[in-house]
């Protein structure tokens, strides 16, 4: 007698998506994923079928047809894994794509219920601007807090926004510095171009950041370029660039042993304070008016 050895498989394979695996995408051109039949006496994946929807059309491995939902094969480097090469040009800016997987063993088996996952192709640039200190601000005595404004053409999202400080004016050995963390992640003035400080974006479409930097004792000029990046990638040439002078704040006197509109019989000297005059002891001089010619 001859017997014959066979296995009943009757579990269906699964798949899962790794790429897509953002929301966010201005290129995307190998779509990939795993595979498996893990179930008891399975017979093992034999291949993964991918749709791929622009929410009107279908891919069919060459153009954009409508009609029933189609299912292309990918590709099966392992007997765990499945991808799908495709040219970026298929995508369009600011469309969202629906991504299905589905796989099928051996015995025949299909995954019944199809993996998902859906992304937006945003091939827009995100925009910034510093409006905290105006471009061209002069004379400012403090900037506790440098902000602007950000945004993204619709359907993109700004992920977050750089700023650089340089040095453009005052101590030879600070001009054409950088204001930022360098090799030992100190906060100090370097010579390293491309130090960008990430910024808060609490309130889109605004940004700010708590400034700590550490202004010369001379009023000089300074410059701040702003990056946004959104989250799709898009921005890293996007830069607005404004300038501005800071320094100490400008000395104050007042006079203390005189009151004002009060008479006076004689006048020995003339006394007073004075602040704000670092980094040197400065000067401190008095001008005296006569008003009136009359003897009362």
């Amino acid at each position: 007698a001859r017997a014959s050895v066979f296995t009943i498989d009757m579990s269906s394979p699964t798949t899962t998506i790794a790429a897509p695996n953002k929301p966010y995408y201005k290129d995307l051109s190998t779509l990939s994923g795993g595979s498996s039949d893990p179930n008891t006496y399975a017979s093992g994946v034999k291949g993964v079928d991918i749709s791929i929807h622009d929410g009107a059309k279908y891919w069919n491995g060459t153009t954009w047809v409508t009609g029933s939902e189609t299912y292309i094969a990918a590709s099966t480097p392992t007997t765990t894994t499945w991808q799908y090469e495709i040219n970026t040009s298929t995508w369009t800016d600011s469309v969202t794509y629906y991504i299905k997987t589905k796989s099928y063993d051996v015995a025949t088996n299909t995954q019944t219920v199809s993996t998902a996952y859906q992304f937006i192709c945003d091939r827009s640039s995100p925009t910034a601007y510093t409006t905290n200190p105006p471009d061209g601000t002069t004379g400012l005595e403090q900037l506790p807090t440098i902000s602007g404004t950000c945004g993204d053409t619709n359907p993109g999202q700004i992920n977050s926004v750089y700023i650089y400080v340089k040095c453009l004016t005052g101590d030879a050995g600070l001009v054409g510095k950088y204001w930022g963390k360098h090799g030992d992640e100190t906060w100090e003035w370097g010579t390293v171009e491309d130090i960008w400080t990430s910024t808060s974006t609490p309130g889109l479409p605004t940004w700010t950041w708590a400034s700590n930097v550490a202004w010369q004792s001379t009023m000089e000029q300074y410059e701040i370029a702003v990056k946004p990046i959104d989250k799709a990638g898009n921005g890293d040439y996007q830069v607005d660039i404004c300038t501005f002078t800071i320094g100490p704040p400008a000395p104050v006197s007042s006079i203390t042993n005189l009151q004002l509109n009060k008479y006076y019989s004689s006048l020995i000297n003339i006394a007073g304070t004075t602040v704000n005059t670092t980094p040197s002891p400065g000067w401190q001089g008095v001008g005296i008016k006569r008003l009136s010619n009359e003897i009362q």
